[in-house]
């Protein structure tokens, strides 16, 4: 039986700071927080490298302080460090910063030789947090520019907070220079922007340390849930279920060529449990035998769909189903919308549907559909259901899913899904759910993809068929009921 632990609260900048100043305003001393942080992020740092030389820099943020606050902790631990400082220091971090140079620490403001440098040097990073707002000064620039080539030559680079230079509210990297971290150490709070957009490339190894303050959502509710099998329900169901108790989905997909993004998406809601499973696209011979087949003709299409407990609109459907979208559309049955159904959403921009319903775009759809850029993917996915109505998925590294009036983070980032067919099986892994009544349908549909993923690289997959997905979808659900 799966125990139900605690939602973990994810936090963007503005949060992240905010708590700083209530945690301090409630009596713990500033000084204290940041030595703190600095012990922390030491701990997990000492242990990745490779040689007694520490490279701490420093910018005039709090986290500078913590980098200020670590040389001397390095120092005491009788290594060799040097001090970079690239900011002009603050009132706060004064006085760790007379400590250090009282123990014996000469801070620099020159950036090193970067000759200087061996492969296995700790190089601590401390330069922006989360109070960046805009693309790094020249001088940051050249120090972070200093990192990254530390970092070629085999150094080994631990970001405190955030990596300088990435906007820990979206995820999104400010101008064109950002650290190339090893690992990211958060402190006090997580930043929900190191789990999604460009993040998973600059992050590293994420750590976690909330310095002895517990119960951060009681201080502040946090801006996202990080996605877990501790916040979604399992999929046990009754030994004496039968397919009709299970549920059926009818997918329209599979047209003119594209009848495997059809056939994907169908065999996907079967594997997860739906009972029976209707297509409207291939001919017999192009669909599996486990699918029910239904002409391509809107009469059939809209007696059949009525008989339903989802429909999955979108895969491989091209642009000749308008007919066949708006009935779907129109009707009192459950709906996921997908591929080429939303591409008829922004085009047709019909009136909200009343009935449930999840998009599940890429970022390229959900370009198309917010007539934009993306930008902030948190903004987006908000942006998308105050449009358009509906509950949304926003795949791409650290998908994004709305369920009721909270925004979710799927801490999972892996070129393994880029590939044809992926998103077809996500779309009928959610509508098998729905199907099957389960209210967290696009939350438990997102992990089980991503879980299958992991569950095929732990096999040493790292380039897969999407068709690959479904043979990992019964270890996956064993591991949701019992984590």
């Amino acid at each position: 039986m799966k125990v139900i632990e605690a939602e973990v609260n994810l936090y963007d900048s503005a949060s992240s700071r905010l708590i700083d100043k209530k945690v301090v305003d409630g009596g713990v001393a500033e000084p204290l927080l940041i030595m703190r942080a600095a012990s922390e992020v030491w701990m997990i740092a000492k242990k990745l490298a490779k040689t007694d030389k520490i490279w701490c820099f420093a910018g005039s943020g709090n986290n500078g302080a913590d980098a200020v606050a670590l040389s001397g902790l390095a120092l005491i631990s009788k290594k060799n460090v040097s001090l970079i400082l690239a900011g002009e220091t603050k009132l706060k971090s004064k006085l760790i910063l007379n400590f250090v140079k009282k123990i014996g620490i000469s801070p620099s403001k020159k950036l090193p030789s970067i000759s200087d440098v061996s492969s296995g040097d700790l190089i601590i990073d401390g330069l922006l947090g989360t109070g960046i707002t805009r693309a790094p000064d020249r001088n940051i620039a050249c120090a972070i520019n200093w990192m990254n080539k530390a970092r070629k030559k085999g150094a080994i680079v631990v970001s405190i907070d955030v990596p300088s230079g990435l906007d820990a509210s979206s995820g999104e990297i400010f101008g064109v220079t950002t650290v190339q971290a090893d690992a990211t150490v958060m402190c006090l709070s997580q930043k929900q922007g190191c789990y999604t957009g460009q993040a998973p490339d600059y992050t590293g190894k994420l750590y976690f340390s909330d310095l002895g303050i517990k119960s951060l959502e009681k201080i502040l509710p946090g801006n996202s849930i990080l996605l877990s099998t501790h916040n979604i329900s399992s999929l046990n169901r009754s030994k004496t279920s039968h397919k009709g108790s299970n549920g059926s989905v009818l997918v329209l997909g599979g047209w003119d060529g594209m009848e495997g993004a059809g056939c994907l998406s169908a065999i996907a809601s079967l594997k997860v449990g739906a009972g029976k499973v209707f297509i409207c696209g291939p001919e017999f011979s192009q669909r599996s035998y486990e699918l029910i087949g239904i002409p391509k003709n809107l009469e059939d299409f809209s007696k059949i769909l009525t008989k339903m407990d989802c429909l999955v609109v979108g895969p491989g459907l091209g642009d000749k189903a308008d007919d066949f979208i708006l009935a779907a559309w129109n009707s009192d049955i459950p709906m996921v919308l997908d591929a080429d159904g939303l591409r008829w959403l922004g085009r047709v921009k019909p009136s909200n549907r009343r009935q449930k319903w999840i998009g599940t775009p890429h970022p390229g759809e959900a370009k198309f559909l917010l007539n934009n850029e993306i930008g902030n993917r948190f903004t987006a996915v908000k942006r998308l259901k105050s449009k358009f109505g509906g509950e949304w998925v926003l795949k791409g590294p650290g998908t994004l899913v709305t369920y009721e009036n909270s925004i979710y983070v799927n801490p999972f980032a892996d070129g393994i899904l880029a590939t044809a067919g992926s998103g077809d099986i996500l779309a009928g892994i959610i509508g098998g759910l729905i199907a099957q009544k389960m209210p967290q349908a696009a939350l438990v549909g997102v992990w089980l993809h991503s879980e299958s993923a992991r569950l095929l690289l732990k096999d040493g997959e790292v380039r897969i068929l999407a068709s690959g997905l479904l043979d990992k979808f019964s270890e996956a659900i064993v591991r949701l009921d019992y984590c």
